[in-house]
């Protein structure tokens, strides 16, 4: 019966020693866990901020650069075809998202005539013309009219010379901003009369009043108004481009989903890169140690008047590139514990027929006188 307690007794210190490494180990792979997990986020932040910022960048960019435009009208009047060629030229080359900048006059139909003929000079068979659902046609008669007149560069983009965007409801909307607002505004994504395969984008616009007319009210801009300056810009060009020589189209680890206005409309999203290849699921471990590290951020801006979404998500990756750290400690940690375990074992059991041997001594009779 001794024996047995002594046995029960070595290995209940076995287990106990056991169980104290198992439950340090554990404390300590929680806690590497935790700081794997922070770098991770961390990581992922700074990739989301990165391409934000730069997309952010490059619409105000593309905004600037049609405040330098807009400037040349308003200081020079009237400007010639020729000065803005040689004013657009190097912008373009400088900005290759921009399809096309505009000088939309508005033009009342008294004056179409001749503004038609005036124009066939250099341009045989030109007329004044608008986009339908499926063609360029000669534009019927209307009171006003809002033509593209200047447009560089102008290889590529014949079709939107002489194009009325009156009609266009994004632009309409756009110009009622504008008198509103006494600010430039953006259309919302259209169909570009220049690109037949459907592609889209938006213009950036910004009023040319007439010079030294007043401007404070909604009346007085209307009034006042000759045209607009205006950007086309190809966003799917612009974000690829944005994202391309900021160097962030190598990183494998996030997926980029860019919309114009609601991201919930399958019809905004503008621009994808990256594609997520499997979900594995959700439990609670699975969570915990985060094998298919989860995060999603949707960062939002406006650029005159349009609001623009970034969502940007984790990819999946090995879990051994994220929390070698940890596995390592929680492997270690068990393998210690059993070692410990082993050793305590052994001497517990090493120990004991000494201690029995000790007992057995002193529980000897006197020797007889």
């Amino acid at each position: 019966m001794a024996h047995r307690r002594r046995r029960t007794s070595v290995y209940g210190a076995a287990a106990l020693t056991f169980g104290a490494g198992l439950a340090v180990t554990a404390v300590l792979f929680v806690a590497v866990s935790a700081l794997e997990y922070g770098k991770q986020e961390l990581g992922f932040q700074q990739r989301a901020n990165a391409r934000v910022a730069a997309i952010r960048r490059g619409l105000d960019d593309a905004v600037e650069v049609l405040s330098v435009t807009n400037q040349l009208f308003r200081t020079v009047a009237p400007v010639s075809r020729e000065q803005f060629y040689t004013f657009s030229k190097p912008l373009l080359e400088r900005y290759p998202f921009i399809q096309a900048f505009n000088f939309h006059r508005l033009l009342p139909h008294a004056d179409r005539a001749a503004y038609e003929a005036s124009m066939r000079v250099e341009h045989p068979g030109f007329t004044i013309t608008e986009l339908t659902d499926t063609s360029l046609v000669a534009a019927p008669q209307h009171p006003f009219y809002n033509v593209v007149d200047y447009i560089e560069p102008l290889a590529g983009n014949e079709a939107a010379l002489g194009l009325n965007v009156a009609p266009n409801l994004a632009v309409q909307d756009a110009i009622e901003r504008i008198l509103q607002t006494g600010l430039p505004s953006a259309t919302s994504l259209l169909r570009l009369a220049q690109t037949p395969s459907g592609q889209r984008g938006f213009i950036l616009i910004m009023p040319v009043y007439r010079p030294g007319a007043p401007t404070d009210t909604y009346a007085e801009r209307h009034a006042a108004w000759l045209g607009d300056t205006a950007a086309v810009i190809r966003i799917h060009h612009l974000v690829y481009t944005i994202l391309q020589n900021n160097g962030l189209l190598d990183d494998p680890q996030v997926m980029l989903r860019v919309y114009a206005d609601d991201p919930a409309q399958p019809e905004n999203l503008v621009y994808s890169h990256g594609v997520r290849t499997g979900d594995s699921g959700s439990s609670l471990l699975h969570d915990w140690l985060n094998f298919h590290y989860r995060d999603s951020e949707l960062r939002s801006f406006d650029v005159l008047g349009r609001t623009w979404h970034v969502r940007v998500e984790a990819l999946p990756r090995p879990f051994l590139d994220d929390h070698l750290g940890s596995l390592g400690t929680l492997l270690g940690g068990i393998l210690f514990s059993i070692l410990e375990c082993g050793a305590s074992a052994y001497a517990g059991a090493a120990l004991a027929p000494r201690a029995a041997a000790g007992r057995c001594a002193n529980r000897r009779p006197p020797a007889q006188q």
